[in-house]
């Protein structure tokens, strides 16, 4: 079946599977891609029972995965006053967060590189052969050491200008 043959249901699943294999990629729950998924084709919040419903799975899963997404910023919570239900939309910064965590990893492996490549001078004892195991690790691990030094500057550049590019969204979005 070619692409322009899919259904929306085949095409939406086809999102749902690519996020869930992404995000457990990274470590997390499958089923969080698969909500999440959920999450960004909704119209209006989902309630806790909705997000089962959809994905025929328990209800502690999918509490235990949105709770951990709303502390991640991918969902916000939103307590009904019409019902004792919580009920989960996608946080409009979801796009700045989701960025901020991938400059925060490469600055959390940025100083790790820099802190490794100083602790390279601490080392007292080691034979001929260690020593030259050193050096070519010294060498490519400078190399990438070097590299983040490089983007940190331009990654927190377009940092800032993807903050603005929301920014203008949410208020075209609010001035409609």
């Amino acid at each position: 079946m070619e692409q322009d043959d899919l259904t929306f249901s085949e095409w939406k699943q086809n999102i749902s599977d690519f996020l869930s294999l992404n995000y457990e990629k990274k470590g997390y729950s499958p089923l969080v891609g698969k909500i999440f998924a959920q999450l960004m084709f909704a119209r209006c919040p989902l309630s806790l029972q909705d997000i089962v419903e959809q994905l025929g799975v328990t209800k502690a899963a999918v509490s235990i995965q949105i709770r951990h997404m709303e502390r991640l910023g991918m969902c916000k919570k939103m307590p009904s006053t019409s019902d004792r239900r919580d009920y989960y939309y996608m946080s409009e910064n979801y796009s700045v967060n989701h960025f901020r965590r991938i400059v925060q990893d490469l600055e959390m492996f940025h100083l790790w590189a820099v802190k490794t490549v100083q602790d390279i001078s601490k080392i007292e004892t080691c034979s001929e052969e260690q020593e030259q195991s050193l050096e070519y690790f010294s060498q490519r691990f400078s190399m990438l050491a070097a590299m983040y030094d490089m983007l940190h500057p331009m990654i927190k550049d377009v940092e800032k200008k993807w903050e603005q590019v929301v920014k203008e969204s949410k208020k075209a979005r609010d001035k409609e």
